[in-house]
């Protein structure tokens, strides 16, 4: 059960002053039955004039940061701090979390759950030319079974040696067949792609902030 602490560290540094807009911050994980969060600490220079805390529509913590619209600056800096602990279900974690019922894909979900499934599941982008549908494809397996959690981590390590990753400060996220297009992205182009992909194999998928 180790206990972590984890510094996280984003500066900008402008080549004259600028203001600042509002900035939203995804950076605290979420506690659930293997993951406790113990304190979080959030550091900003300069100063925001006022921190709001807020949840979004799938319960991730959103920290949201205003400046004066007269402040100028050379710089920006935030760090965030987290002390938390991280406690493994068993052995062959994550394997022995994964529902049995879900060990072998394809697989359906339970009458119960699926209503509230069911817009997880959906496309949200276009695919016009199924770029999404044939790239998630790639990672079913030939003549046999597919394992759920097999294709899963196929697909991540897919996304590590195949993109390239870039950083970008501009707002909003690439479409998937971009990312596909161009070979390369920021962590949320690659967090949207792989969730579009397994939506295109009929699981359902969101976004959640957490670093385990």
């Amino acid at each position: 059960m180790p206990r972590l602490r984890i510094r996280h560290t984003t500066r900008y540094a402008y080549r004259a002053p600028v203001g600042l807009a509002r900035h939203r911050l995804m950076l605290r994980p979420r506690d659930s039955h293997d993951l406790r969060l113990h304190e979080a600490t959030l550091s900003v220079s300069p100063a925001p004039a006022n921190t709001r805390w807020a949840h979004d529509v799938f319960g991730n913590s959103v920290g949201l940061l205003d400046w004066p619209a007269e402040q100028r600056t050379d710089h920006l800096e935030i760090v965030s701090t987290l002390e938390l602990t991280h406690y493994p279900a068993g052995p062959a974690l994550p394997r022995a979390t994964l529902d049995p019922s879900a060990e072998i894909f394809p697989f359906s979900y339970g009458a119960e759950e699926a209503p509230d499934l069911a817009h997880l599941a959906e496309r949200h982008l276009a695919d016009p030319e199924r770029r999404v549908d044939a790239w998630a494809r790639r990672f079913l397996a030939q003549g046999g079974q597919t394992r759920t959690l097999a294709m899963l981590e196929a697909m991540t390590r897919a996304i590590r040696e195949e993109f390239a990753y870039e950083a970008r400060e501009a707002e909003g996220t690439h479409p998937p067949i971009v990312t596909l297009a161009t070979g390369r992205g920021t962590c949320r182009d690659f967090a949207l792609l792989m969730m579009e992909a397994v939506r295109a194999l009929g699981l359902a998928a969101r976004f959640v902030t957490g670093y385990l």
